[in-house]
């Protein structure tokens, strides 16, 4: 539509523009108070190799067919959308028959490039990865619009490791755009997995496509953990208790089973407890009793632990013992309070007081006091400590010595 005015009013006069190539034309009718108007061109497909690449070049002209003979401005023509490297032509205010205006498109992106940051590997506990899409040219007006999504090819799973958005937005006029993964910390024992992210960009006709790997590593353990006093001490009656918890989560139920190695000093309970997924970080409370007995021995008893699973991880996972340590409270045995009474002395005697001797032996007469060489006298011999005089046999005395006192 072309504005016509004279010197007493204006009017809008509808105006037909016409779009030509080597094979054919075709009109554009803009109608009357519109400024724009679009028209389809069609790609005939030829047998692959048949010829070369080619470009396209769309020219508009503005026909102004004035029937009154009165003198009439041309309308401003844009064309857009136009393929790389090809010209545009648009034709600016003017009187009718001026020469179109040329002016070159911008080429349109051929490649995309994907970068992370951080890159390569990063841990579960990270938080988040940044994607960086980078054109190989600026985006055309309008922007140009990619999607992001995980290849089938990587080992973590999509909402259990990791969250990826829907897609990347690079404004005209720009190389690149940022999109942000979160990464999933999880609580499960597991190997590092990757996440194989891939960015299609639809730019014109062409399709830009790349692809960057993301490795998650694990920072969880399969192990259980034992907290105990070393040693356990109780006495005899006495209870102590330890705990045990899980450090993952397991992907199956874990069983522990707890044993004493002598009952007789010591006892545990309960026998076994279960850890489930949901349960697995609540530590579980085991009780220790040290048993009495009759003896007055302290003792020592050892607690062991069995681990089940049919988690692969939980299934080798060992947990440490417990030693127990008994005092024992019986009372000694009472003493008896009857005793022998101690050894006495024999009677002291008083020795002979009447007669000293000189000698081991003696004779005396004992029908008076003088003894006569070659008599028979009795031979005695007196315990100096008893008084006792012993008897021996009758002796023929040669000589004796004999003082009386």
């Amino acid at each position: 539509s072309v504005r016509e005015c004279d010197a007493v009013r204006c009017r809008n006069v509808q105006r037909t523009v016409t779009a030509t190539d080597d094979n054919a034309s075709a009109p554009i009718r803009i109608a009357p108070g519109a400024t724009t108007a679009t028209a389809q061109l069609v790609m005939r497909r030829n047998a692959p190799g048949s010829e070369p690449d080619e470009g396209i070049a769309v020219h508009a002209t503005v026909d102004v067919a004035d029937p009154g003979g009165r003198h009439l401005r041309s309308g401003k023509v844009t064309l857009t959308a136009c393929e790389a490297g090809c010209t545009a032509e648009r034709t600016v205010g003017g009187d009718q028959g001026s020469p179109p205006e040329q002016q070159t498109a911008a080429p349109q992106p051929a490649s995309v490039t994907l970068t992370l940051d951080p890159a390569g590997a990063v841990a579960e506990n990270a938080g988040t990865v940044t994607v960086t899409a980078t054109l190989d040219a600026p985006a055309p007006d309008g922007g140009i619009s990619g999607s992001l999504t995980a290849a089938a090819n990587g080992t973590a799973t999509d909402g259990a490791d990791f969250s990826m958005p829907a897609g990347i937005f690079i404004p005209a006029g720009r190389q690149s755009a940022t999109a942000t993964v979160t990464v999933i910390d999880d609580d499960i024992d597991e190997t590092d997995e990757t996440v194989v992210i891939s960015a299609l960009f639809e730019a014109g006709t062409a399709f830009l496509e790349d692809t960057v790997t993301l490795t998650i590593t694990d920072d969880d353990t399969a192990a259980i953990s034992v907290t105990a006093a070393n040693p356990l001490s109780i006495d005899e009656g006495d209870t102590g208790a330890y705990t045990v918890v899980l450090a993952s989560q397991p992907t199956a139920d874990v069983t522990v089973t707890a044993a004493s190695s002598d009952s007789g000093a010591a006892t545990v309970s309960p026998a076994s407890h279960t850890f489930t997924a949901a349960t697995w970080n609540t530590p579980a409370t085991f009780t220790v009793t040290g048993e009495a007995d009759t003896d007055t021995n302290n003792e020592t008893a050892a607690i062991a632990h069995r681990v089940t699973s049919t988690d692969p991880n939980y299934a080798t996972a060992l947990a440490a013992g417990v030693t127990v340590s008994v005092t024992d409270t019986t009372p000694p045995p009472q003493q008896n309070q009857e005793q022998d009474p101690p050894p006495q002395d024999p009677p002291q005697q008083d020795p002979p007081a009447q007669t000293t001797l000189t000698g081991i032996a003696a004779r005396y007469d004992t029908n008076g006091d003088s003894a006569i060489d070659g008599a028979e006298y009795q031979q005695v011999k007196i315990d100096w400590l008893t008084g006792r005089i012993t008897q021996a046999q009758f002796l023929e005395v040669v000589r004796i010595h004999l003082k009386t006192r």
